[in-house]
């Protein structure tokens, strides 16, 4: 498998995945959630990375959302596994822009010049920033409180010269075509 597309489905998974472990029963499942009205490309992307892996992706409606499901205890492990040596694996150009374009497809809107990617871990939102930095892609990290929950929400602006490279991330190939979309609230963020 190619290394972008790995790194992509380890982006994705860091914005808008999670897992469900239940030992007791030996039961692994990987998640993907996607908005089910705007995200047929992505679907695609997420189904054929795993399919690829070997393993045997099935959709499930949930709360509004399209969720991508593996039973799949290696997986779960191997993702887990990669995000915990996540800071060294960014250092490879390749790998990076990867990451970026899941990242950017989960968490992430196009709008007036700018790429937002909005997340709760600024931690992570830093590593990214400063290793675009790093092939020269500027970036800004700044917080913003969510009116909802009184929590604060991270956002890390993109220069848009990453268009120029050789990313796979369908939310920016999309608005390169389509023009502008319109960014979250705050609230929804």
């Amino acid at each position: 498998m190619p290394k972008k597309e790995w790194a992509y489905l380890i982006g994705f998974f860091f914005g808008d995945g999670s897992f469900c472990i239940d030992k007791k029963s030996r039961h692994y499942k990987v998640s993907f959630s996607l908005n089910p009205q705007k995200d047929d490309e992505i679907r695609e992307v997420i189904s054929g990375i795993l399919l690829k892996l070997g393993t045997n992706p099935f959709e499930v409606f949930n709360n509004g959302s399209l969720d991508i499901r593996v039973n799949s205890k290696a997986l779960v492990e191997l993702i887990d596994s990669e995000l915990n040596g996540i800071s060294g694996k960014l250092a490879n150009e390749e790998y990076l822009l990867g990451f970026v374009s899941g990242l950017i497809d989960s968490d992430g809107w196009i709008g007036k010049g700018e790429i937002l990617v909005a997340n709760t871990d600024s931690g992570m939102l830093k590593l990214v920033g400063e290793s675009l930095a790093k092939i020269g892609i500027k970036t800004r990290l700044f917080s913003v409180p969510q009116k909802l929950t009184g929590g604060i929400i991270f956002r890390l602006r993109i220069s848009p010269k990453l268009k120029s490279r050789r990313h796979i991330c369908s939310k920016v190939m999309r608005g390169a075509v389509a023009g502008r979309q319109k960014a979250p609230s705050i609230a929804s963020a």
